[in-house]
């Protein structure tokens, strides 16, 4: 894994420990003191089985500020809209194969303004299931922000790494 962020190392390094001898660390022990330095960064959302739809059930201060609106309860893919089909996509396969997710690259913020990320996004277990997407996404405004479709387009999508893997 190459993070440039020590926080996104701390969140990998915290959730490896939470695995013991499963795949995939169960939700319920998550421990957010583990990962304190970082949950202004940290967002979760939920698969929602009916719908393969991802309401958000928690984000950091941060991620609500880039956000710009309500976050709780609101969907992954109506949040973001200039990427919904890639992110659901990306959210299903990190609990679906079960994958760990690193992106580093520029998402596109309102009227094509950028902003450069790195996101790590992690599965957690209700028991047996993957159903949870533990994620945390380290941002800055880069320093010209209007960025082109294409520029989007050229990036390298999001690197998936089978949890078996590792």
């Amino acid at each position: 894994m190459d993070c440039r962020d020590a926080r996104l190392h701390c969140l990998f390094a915290s959730w490896m420990s939470l695995r013991g001898g499963r795949a995939i660390p169960d939700r319920s022990a998550l421990d957010c003191a583990a990962i304190s330095s970082l949950l202004p960064y940290v967002w979760i959302c939920r698969l929602a089985a009916e719908t393969g739809r991802f309401p958000f059930r928690l984000a950091g201060d941060e991620i609500r500020w880039l956000l710009g609106r309500p976050v709780s309860g609101a969907h992954a893919d109506d949040l973001l809209p200039n990427i919904a089909g890639s992110i659901n996509a990306t959210l299903t396969a990190v609990l679906h194969q079960p994958a760990v997710c690193y992106f580093r690259g520029l998402l596109p913020h309102a009227d094509l303004f950028s902003v450069e990320a790195e996101t790590l996004a992690l599965p957690l277990a209700d028991g047996d299931h993957a159903t949870t997407v533990l994620a945390a996404t380290i941002f800055a405004w880069p320093s010209t922000r209007a960025s082109s479709q294409a520029a989007f387009a050229a990036q390298p999508g999001p690197m998936l790494i089978p949890v078996s893997a590792l």
